[in-house]
């Protein structure tokens, strides 16, 4: 495309312009393909004419090919403005080869002298086959795997082909392909093959397939997995007899195995086995599966098994031995026989032996019979093999039994029966015995054997001060004399110990001295020309239950009789003093008690003090003649049923005293009494009291104490007892007694010992 600019002048004048037109010069282009085919074909290129700037007209074509070639399909081609065409040129040949065709277009007459050329190449390629496979294949040992082979054709190859194989490394065999040869026709392409392998060797091959027709081959590589199995088992820990025992096999598919695989075992005798838990195993490409075989025996020993595993399909099969073992132990004890005191510990020795390599842990339990006590320590054996110590007592003599059972999981043993003979002594003694004083009493003092005991029993008394044992030893069973001489009478409980190693018994004998007491509850006052009365009281000691005769022996100018002249056991009998010539001053009155049976005498000595007429005298009373009324109890108390277990047998008296005089007075409370047998009795008194005018500024002189222990002897005893007051108004002077109190106010009462 040009432009161009045409100016215009006027002729005369001065007046000029111009003016531009745009000139498209036509021309155009050609292009042409270059084919590509196998020998034996026709090839065509394409011509294609474009028209440019406008380039309108005819192009005559014209090529340079040989007689190879065609005429072309249109040797003149029209183009309008811009437009296109084309035309084209066919080859033939029957060999491989290159043809370059020049193809020139030349504008036709008329149109302009524009022309232009272009090279057409045609190539012929030589005629082939090609190979492919499917791969892998995977087959187990023994069996076989197919590969299907696809046969194609390449630049129209037609003619027949042969398949042959070629393992790498070599143990790959090629079975047959099904078909061979096969074959490519000028209808078919591409045709198959089924080619099917085996192999003895398991492994991972290369394996080439070639096809061959003539000079021209072709082939394909496959990988090739011949499957195998691999079969493992860890022998399991030793357990004991009668447990089972578990081993797992490992089954892992190699090289991508798929199949199953049956086991087989062969058990030796006195060993039991399980079926295999999975038979047959199921194993998928390169997988891994399990199983389990279980076996117990009572035996301790170690049993081989042989297991063998057939694979299917495919002839693979492999084999392992695994062990089981089973462990035991022994109990045994040192001894079969056990003597032992009561309360006294035996002991044997229990030993755990291991049997066949046994490591385990034996839990130890004693078996006694019924009243035997039985432990172990310590209570179990680790390791397999130890000791322990049985320990076995009883409180009861007699003969028992035990054994020991070990176990461990459900293995169990039990050792040989031990007898336990459980001794023991029994100790008596003849009681009570009856004596007096300074005279001996003998007890027999009997040892008893209990279930053969034959120990030596010591023996010691609770007095040795008063008692001797003869003989101070007893082997087994016999007797000892327990002599005892107490110099005063009453109630002695003498324990006799027996003692063999941990084995201590007692016996106890009452001693019952026999004697009594007698006493008095003077001193008392007797006034010129009157009477006063005294209590002379009989006790009892040590069961003493004679009969005592009381005499009084009173001097010269007082008369003194008694009533009753006699007590039996305990009691008390009044003594009646007058002072008729007298004179004044204190005087003793010697009352004697004696009994016949058994031989005994005791005296008491009364004071009297003879004072003149008139009596005690109160200065400050306002009767005529001054003289003292007698003071009296304002409260007593005490109890009636006295607990050894609370009050520890302490008895107390509560009490309180009035005065009725205008003068001071001081006394002194007497307590005494005795039990209804005799046996026992009691005197307690105070020291000398201050007693007050009692009136309306002085109160009685109340809540004094008297206390006294009893012992537990005493137990069931029941004490009566009397309350006197000793009064005068000096407190050197005690002349006077007195039983007075206000009204309800006992002075005298009984109480009971209890537990």
């Amino acid at each position: 495309m040009h432009s161009a600019t045409l100016p215009a002048t006027a002729a005369t004048g001065t007046a000029s312009h111009s003016v531009t037109i745009t000139v498209h010069v036509g021309d155009f282009t050609i292009a042409v393909t270059s084919p590509t085919g196998s020998a034996g074909q026709t090839l065509t290129s394409t011509i294609t004419l474009t028209s440019t700037q406008n380039f309108a007209g005819t192009v005559n074509l014209t090529t340079n090919a040989t007689s190879a070639c065609t005429a072309l399909s249109a040797t003149s081609v029209a183009l309008s403005a811009n437009g296109t065409g084309s035309s084209s040129l066919s080859c033939t040949s029957s060999i491989a080869t290159l043809l370059h065709v020049s193809i020139t277009g030349t504008a036709a007459t008329g149109f302009g002298t524009a022309t232009h050329s272009a090279v057409a190449t045609f190539t012929w390629t030589p005629t082939s086959f090609t190979l492919t496979a499917t791969s892998p294949v995977n087959f187990n040992l023994g069996a076989s795997g197919t590969s299907t082979v696809t046969v194609s054709t390449s630049n129209g190859f037609i003619g027949s082909i042969t398949l042959t194989a070629l393992s790498s490394p070599s143990g790959v065999t090629l079975v047959g392909c099904s078909p061979n040869p096969v074959s490519l026709t000028t209808t078919t392409t591409s045709t198959t093959s089924m080619c099917t392998f085996t192999s003895s060797t398991a492994g991972v091959y290369a394996v080439t397939i070639t096809g061959t027709s003539g000079s021209t081959t072709a082939s394909a590589t496959i990988t090739v997995h011949v499957g195998d199995f691999s079969i493992s088992a860890i022998a399991p820990a030793p357990a004991t007899i009668g447990s089972t025992e578990t081993v797992t096999f490992t089954l892992n598919s190699l090289q991508n195995f798929a199949g199953t695989v049956t086991l087989s075992d062969s058990v030796p005798a006195g060993l039991n086995c399980q079926p295999f838990t999975v038979n047959p195993v199921t194993l998928s490409a390169n997988g891994t599966s399990t199983t389990s075989l279980s076996c117990t025996s009572g035996n301790a020993v170690n049993y081989m098994v042989p297991v063998s595993a057939q694979a299917s399909p495919g002839s693979a099969s492999h084999s392992t031995t695994v062990q089981f073992s089973f462990t035991d132990f022994t109990i045994t004890t040192s001894t079969t026989s056990i003597i032992v005191n009561v309360n006294q510990n035996g002991m044997a020795t229990i030993t755990v032996s291991s049997v066949n390599g046994f490591t385990g842990t034996v839990n130890l339990t004693p078996n006694p019979s019924s009243g035997l006590t039985a432990t172990i320590s310590p209570p179990s054996i680790s390791g397999g093999s130890g000791t322990a110590t049985l320990t076995v007592s009883s409180g009861t003599p007699g003969n028992y039994t035990v054994t020991v059972t070990g176990s461990s999981g459900l293995d169990a043993h039990t050792t040989q029966t031990i007898t336990v003979q459980v001794v023991d002594f029994q100790i008596s003694a003849t009681t009570p015995i009856n004596t007096t004083p300074n005279v001996a009493g003998n007890s027999a003092v009997t040892i008893t054997a209990i279930n053969g005991f034959s120990g030596v029993v010591n023996l010691t008394s609770s007095d040795t001060t008063h008692c001797t044992l003869s003989p101070a030893s007893v082997t087994g069973s016999g007797t000892a004399t327990l002599s005892c001489n107490f110099p005063s009478g009453g109630t002695f409980i003498i324990t006799v110990t027996g003692t063999s190693s941990n084995l201590v018994h007692t016996a106890q004998v009452t001693f019952n001295v026999q004697d009594f007491t007698i006493t008095n509850n003077g001193p008392i006052s007797v006034v010129q020309g009157q009477c006063n009365t005294a209590t002379i009281t009989v006790t009892s000691q040590g069961g003493f239950f004679g009969t005592v005769q009381l005499t009084a022996n009173a001097p010269a100018g007082l008369n003194a009789t008694l009533n009753p002249i006699s007590v039996t056991m305990s009691g008390s009998s009044t003594l009646k003093v007058c002072a008729p010539t007298a004179a004044t001053g204190t005087y003793t009155v010697v009352v004697t008690g004696t009994s016949t049976s058994p031989s005994l005498t005791h005296n008491t000595n009364v004071s009297v003090t003879v004072t003149p007429p008139g009596g005690t005298t109160c200065p400050d009373n306002t009767n005529p003649t001054h003289t003292c009324n007698n003071p009296g109890f304002s409260q007593m108390n005490w109890s009636h049923r006295l607990s050894l277990r609370k009050t520890g047998g302490v008895q107390t008296w509560k009490f309180g005293i009035f005065n009725p005089n205008n003068d001071t007075l001081f006394v002194q409370v007497v307590i005494s009494g005795s039990d209804g047998s005799g046996v026992s009795g009691f005197t307690v008194s105070t020291v000398v009291l201050t007693v007050n005018p009692t009136n309306s500024q002085n109160p009685p002189l109340n809540n004094q104490v008297l206390s006294f222990a009893f012992p537990a002897t005493d137990q069931g005893d029941t004490f009566t007892f009397t309350a006197t007051i000793f009064w005068g108004t000096s407190p050197t002077s005690l002349t006077n007694t007195s039983n007075s109190a206000n009204p309800g106010i006992p002075t005298s009462g009984s109480f009971t010992i209890v537990a």
